[in-house]
């Protein structure tokens, strides 16, 4: 499991196993200048748990989110919730990502930031604010300078879309672009052989092999069987056929999975 750490709340706790309290941080102020509160934290949660407005982003881990029971505002910043059974994916459910709540947005505008239908823009509480997005070009954001945490080093990123791996390996290597991510192939041995630029990898989930059970019915009810099913999968010849570029992770879960390493370079 990985490590969790604070950031919209600042603590949590569990007084038993289907409660859960979080404390919400101080000052905390979305794109448009409002501070964000339990309400909003309340109304974003039962939005993806319940009925959700239209345009609303759902989020893929209904399975956690279906086990919420109640959501209660404690004060401005306190919320309690209470599960109808234990779970022991709920505080991940809470950190966002692609297997969690999606990022917390002001309940004002929901279903209202659909781009390029009329819609307002993106608003959230992240460390930048967006800024412009052309369709096929680029996508622009620049520094939030009310965020709560550490203030961005730069004043404006510009996200560039070049579909094709050999028009970004170029765009990379004539300074075009300062960064460029995915280049994997036959594009990475020229990489690595250019001195002006630096190869480095990050590692990310390879949903496809990795396996969820659902332990409520039989058969996954049986461990025995449980267990006969994760052996079907060779994780390690998964690994051999992606040449290296990947490995063995472990998780809590039953069934391990393997992530793959992107390939990115940056100029030096």
């Amino acid at each position: 499991m990985s490590d969790i750490r604070p950031a919209l709340a600042e603590k949590w706790e569990q007084p038993n196993p289907t409660t859960y309290v979080f404390h919400l941080r101080k000052g905390v102020k979305f794109h448009n200048g409002r501070e964000l509160t339990a309400d909003d934290i309340k109304t974003n949660i039962e939005w993806r748990s319940k009925e959700a407005p239209k345009d609303w982003p759902r989020m893929r881990n209904l399975e956690a989110m279906s086990k919420i029971k109640n959501v209660e505002v404690l004060d401005r910043y306190k919320i309690r919730i209470t599960i109808d059974e234990p779970g022991p994916m709920m505080v991940t459910a809470f950190t966002g990502g692609d297997t969690g709540l999606p990022r917390i947005i002001p309940p004002e505008v929901a279903g209202k930031f659909m781009l390029g239908k009329g819609g307002t823009v993106p608003i959230g509480t992240g460390p930048f604010k967006f800024k412009e997005w052309v369709s096929g070009s680029h996508l622009t954001l620049e520094r939030f300078d009310d965020y709560w945490g550490p203030k961005a080093l730069v004043d404006r990123i510009v996200f560039k879309f070049i579909y094709d791996d050999d028009a970004r390996l170029i765009a990379l290597q004539r300074g075009a672009v300062d960064l460029a991510e995915q280049i994997t192939g036959a594009g990475l041995p020229i990489l690595q052989k250019d001195p002006k630029l630096h190869v480095f990898k990050t590692l990310r989930t390879f949903r496809d092999i990795k396996l969820y059970y659902n332990s409520k019915n039989w058969p996954m009810s049986d461990r025995r069987f449980r267990q006969a099913l994760t052996l079907i999968v060779n994780f390690d010849k998964n690994v051999e056929v992606l040449r290296g570029e990947a490995r063995r992770a472990k998780s809590f879960m039953a069934g391990s999975f393997c992530a793959t390493a992107w390939a990115c370079s940056a100029r030096r």
